[in-house]
């Protein structure tokens, strides 16, 4: 008797999940927010499976539950694996240095370890940080590893090895030549006989240009009037790979963050490790951001966590071990999509929890950020505009986005369009001190003294407090530069 009621229990509390996630779900899809597919574990069951929107939107074929989705940066997961387990069979050190594997990588550069290429603590520059044009040219011509290390090896060190943190994709694509080298194989075959055969992801494999992938869903991109268009060209090679480059599915991603806690506790340990903590005590593993985060009320749990992006699509893959569930979101309606991805995650772990939850909101910078990085000022105005009139309730907009979206761009080499979003944003928020302060510091950065000062004189006027001692130490340092 007991034993029919707790399968009731079970029943009902299974069906109130996937009730409340179709909600979730059905207001992302009408709101044009996600289009892919979505699956949710706990333990062995799988709770939510679903899929949205279109594979191919020009001839109106809709996802799949095992439609293969390109997964970006979620990559790094399985790189990161690969290193972990030749460090295990006694391979490879992880204090190794570079050098030791890629003797032609630049002199100075050698002395970074594998340690600081896995935690993003090592400085290397990516071709993205040395070629001015590289968003213009090089992301449409595809690389060999030997040309990659060519185009960084008169960059500089972003910081000394191991003094801080800047995320570097190109880091893991290092590492991926590194195992392929130490064991003789392709890195290809090693992801396929090291991870995809021994964990059962049949439907799993590495993309790049002239692969065909079937059942492949296709990338897309939302315009400024939310229809959706091919992404830009970004040339995909095998130089690429380890950093990105590989395809999967929800449900071969979801034995992926299930199989990794299967793992030798020597492998296992170090890869659920926080190497890396920053201020506000989240942190970086091995292909894993760590969080803590209180679920409404509840003790806080351990999340780990990891994005990835490409043109037109974005994927999320999360794992918390203390509530054994798990949670993949492959989406292609637009790539830079990770951070909302990741508030849906959150929501869908309350629903899981039996908490209250809310409707996600976008943050207005994640789609502006695609036309600011490929397009114009007229095509991000558009999207502004669009969705300032027709998407304020589902939109974040504020002065904090459009500062936000200038530092990628400007993190990302594009500061001539940083420049641009700087000065729309001044015109939008005439009353933010952060606008005319980051502005003005932009122009001082570009050795714009003279353009910088009534930018900083307007950020004067609004500062309050200690913030008017900062900008005037500014305007000081300007005058007696000028002396």
């Amino acid at each position: 008797m007991k034993k029919a009621a707790l399968l009731l229990v079970l029943l009902v509390s299974s069906t109130v999940f996937c009730s409340e996630m179709d909600e979730l779900f059905t207001f992302l899809a009408q709101n044009k927010l996600f289009n892919g597919v979505v699956v949710a574990a706990r333990g062995e069951k799988v709770i939510f499976h679903k899929a949205f929107g279109c594979a191919n939107v020009e001839w109106g074929i809709a996802n799949t539950l095992d439609a293969r989705f390109e997964i970006g940066s979620v990559t790094k997961q399985f790189t990161a694996m690969l290193v972990l387990q030749l460090k295990e069979e006694g391979k490879i050190a992880l204090d190794d240095p570079v050098g030791k594997y890629v003797p032609e990588i630049a002199p100075r550069f050698k002395d970074i370890t594998l340690q600081q290429l896995l935690t993003h603590t090592s400085g290397l520059p990516s071709p993205s940080d040395v070629l001015p044009d590289y968003y213009k040219v090089h992301i449409k011509v595809g690389n060999s590893f030997a040309e990659r290390l060519e185009q960084i090896k008169d960059g500089e060190l972003q910081f000394p090895p191991g003094t801080s943190w800047a995320y570097c994709g190109f880091g893991y694509t290092v590492l991926g030549e590194i195992v392929a080298r130490v064991t003789g194989r392709s890195l290809e075959d090693n992801y396929k006989q090291r991870i995809f055969t021994p964990m059962g992801l049949q439907e799993s494999g590495v993309y790049y240009d002239g692969v065909l992938v079937p059942k492949r869903a296709y990338g897309y991109q939302k315009r400024w009037d939310e229809s959706y268009v091919p992404p830009v060209y970004f040339a995909q090679s095998r130089g690429m790979l380890g950093g990105g480059g590989l395809y999967s599915t929800a449900g071969d991603l979801l034995k992926w963050l299930k199989g990794v806690h299967g793992v030798a506790q020597g492998i296992r340990e170090p890869f659920f490790k926080v190497h890396h903590r920053f201020a506000d005590g989240s942190g970086y593993c091995y292909g894993n951001f760590y969080e803590k985060y209180a679920l409404a009320g509840d003790k806080q749990v351990s999340v780990y966590f990891h994005g990835g992006s490409l043109p037109g699509t974005s994927a999320l893959v999360m794992s918390v071990p203390e509530l054994d569930t798990r949670i993949v979101l492959l989406h292609n309606g637009g790539m830079g999509r990770e951070s909302f991805l990741h508030e849906v995650a959150v929501q869908m772990l309350h629903i899981l929890r039996g908490k209250p939850w809310e409707k996600p909101k976008v943050n207005l910078w994640e789609a502006l950020v695609y036309p600011a990085f490929f397009h114009d000022m007229t095509e991000v105005r558009r999207a502004y505009r669009h969705l300032q009139t027709h998407r304020p309730d589902v939109y974040v907009f504020g002065t904090e986005q459009l500062l936000t979206l200038a530092a990628i761009l400007q993190g990302f080499g594009r500061g001539d369009r940083a420049g641009d979003i700087l000065r729309f944003n001044a015109g939008e928020y005439p009353g933010s001190f952060a606008g005319w302060l980051a502005l003005g510091k932009y122009y001082l950065d570009q050795g714009k003294q003279k353009v910088a000062l009534p930018e900083l004189r307007k950020a004067l006027e609004l500062a309050d407090g200690e913030q008017k001692e900062a900008v005037r130490e500014l305007l000081k340092q300007i005058a007696d530069e000028e002396k």
